[in-house]
């Protein structure tokens, strides 16, 4: 401390007093903000890309009969069956490459698929995507009922909205409303992540009920 320049006494001439904000201490303290910035910046600047980039998933719940075993024992042949609306690409994709992209539930056997063609079995099943709904609500068991025909509008290229139900016996049994940054292509990552992520909300392993 004695060899500071700082703490040099100068008995003929004393140092003034500094306060924190004269010209000198305040550019220093100036200069340390503006590299805190500097660094700072980039990072809120990914933290805010991230949220952007964020799958959300909300107003999801289950309803009996829902249940693993339900839907295992639907599905014991390795078909679920799923029913498409909208369009979730600029260009059109055929509905049963859809399907093929979409991950079934992990804890189902590997063998199982979702399916646009219609199945031999009569099992009243199928899982209802519904892409950039006219209406939040486009779900529930109007989706599940027949000669549904939903009102669907264009995304706007930047974010891709889900209506996402299963539908048992002519009821929603699970159904939750998600969206996600648009995908370009069938291959792009933001569409395997949004249904990722719907799969995983529409087929928990405990019930949820709302």
């Amino acid at each position: 401390m004695e060899n500071h320049p700082d703490f040099v006494k100068n008995e003929t001439n004393p140092a003034k007093s500094v306060h924190p904000l004269d010209s000198g201490t305040k550019l220093g303290f100036d200069r340390a903000m503006r590299m805190l910035r500097l660094l700072v910046s980039p990072l809120l600047a990914v933290i805010a890309s991230a949220c952007d980039n964020a799958v959300k998933v909300t107003h999801q719940g289950q309803f009996l009969p829902y249940s693993r075993g339900l839907v295992a024992e639907l599905a014991k042949d390795g078909e679920l069956p799923l029913r498409l609306y909208g369009a979730p690409f600029a260009e059109a994709v055929d509905a049963r490459d859809i399907a093929a992209a979409i991950r079934s539930p992990a804890w189902l056997p590997r063998s199982v698929h979702f399916t646009t063609t219609p199945t031999t079995i009569d099992r009243n099943f199928a899982v209802v995507l519904i892409f950039n709904p006219a209406f939040r609500d486009s779900g529930m068991d109007v989706v599940c009922g027949p000669g549904f025909a939903p009102k669907t509008q264009s995304s706007g290229g930047k974010t891709l909205r889900i209506a996402a139900n299963v539908c048992y016996e002519g009821k929603s049994i699970s159904w939750l409303y998600a969206e996600g940054p648009a995908p370009k292509t069938l291959d792009d990552e933001n569409f395997r992540k949004l249904t990722d992520q719907i799969v995983i909300g529409l087929f928990p392993a405990e019930l949820r009920q709302n």
